[in-house]
């Protein structure tokens, strides 16, 4: 079986975390598949006292056909499947190919810990995903999407403006760079999204850097693109339930229709 590839990265956003209600329900397709790490993972207390991610090892990558997370008896929804719907419909998955979303995300990671950025835990196991893929010739890896930035907005606390923003600006360019190498693809489209809005709008001291950073990022690295969050509720705005980070599961179809719509206009296959 020949397969498209997406690799999906970063925190919790990407990780799928929306609850509540939807008017479109990801129904599965066989010809869509999610790998994923069924192994668990956790928090240890490092030197200095912070937590660091511990994940379990050997990984236990798993491929399915793709589905909403189940959290409780809540389905969460991811923007993942919205887009790699978009990308079945609009005729871009040939006859025999099936489509893998590399499900690379863990919720509330980034580069300040660090955990992702070049040599680091989180961007290590993402290769070991790809290798345990083991793609071949016929199959190509179309995309790079990428939520993440809320944990680098409010890590460093000691942190100036310009110092969050030069952090974040130089370990996105450098993992997106080395991505791009090991695959051997100097323009895989690199797709990032902003922060939910709710939540943004009451730290903008912090996340405007991280936001200017990721923008300033795809402006330098071409094929690349921030798609945004305007007019997307949060979780509590959906449901009351407090939780002003997390895009609810309605507005995650929709996120997810712009990261098709960015992807559209980078890798110009529009109208296919």
């Amino acid at each position: 079986m020949a397969y498209d590839v997406i690799i999906l990265a970063g925190q919790s956003n990407a990780e799928g975390n929306g609850v509540g209600a939807t008017l479109i329900p990801y129904e599965s397709d066989e010809r869509i598949l999610i790998m994923r790490d069924n192994q668990w993972y956790g928090y240890v207390k490092d030197e200095n006292g912070k937590d660091k991610l511990f994940l379990h090892e050997p990984y236990e990558f798993v491929t399915e056909v793709a589905k909403e997370r189940k959290n409780g008896d809540n389905e969460c929804g991811m923007f993942v499947l919205s887009f790699a719907k978009k990308y079945v419909e609009n005729g871009l998955l040939a006859d025999g190919r099936k489509l893998l979303i590399i499900n690379a995300a863990i919720g509330g990671t980034g580069f300040a810990r660090p955990e992702w950025g070049v040599g680091n835990v989180l961007h290590e196991r993402l290769f070991a995903m790809l290798k345990q893929a083991d793609l071949g010739e016929d199959d190509k890896i179309v995309a790079f999407l990428w939520h993440q930035g809320e944990h680098d907005a409010f890590e460093n606390a000691h942190f100036s403006p310009s110092e969050r923003y030069e952090f974040y600006r130089l370990s996105l360019t450098n993992a997106v760079k080395d991505v791009r190498k090991r695959v051997n693809n100097d323009r895989l489209p690199f797709i990032a999204g902003e922060f939910c809005h709710e939540w943004w709008d009451q730290n903008k001291e912090i996340c405007d850097p991280v936001i200017k950073a990721l923008k300033d990022v795809c402006g330098d690295i071409g094929c690349a693109a921030v798609v945004s969050s305007e007019g997307l509720k949060s979780n509590n705005q959906s449901t009351g339930n407090t939780d002003v980070i997390h895009f609810c599961r309605d507005a995650l179809v929709t996120l997810g229709n712009r990261y098709f719509d960015a992807f559209e206009e980078i890798a110009g296959v529009k109208n296919v």
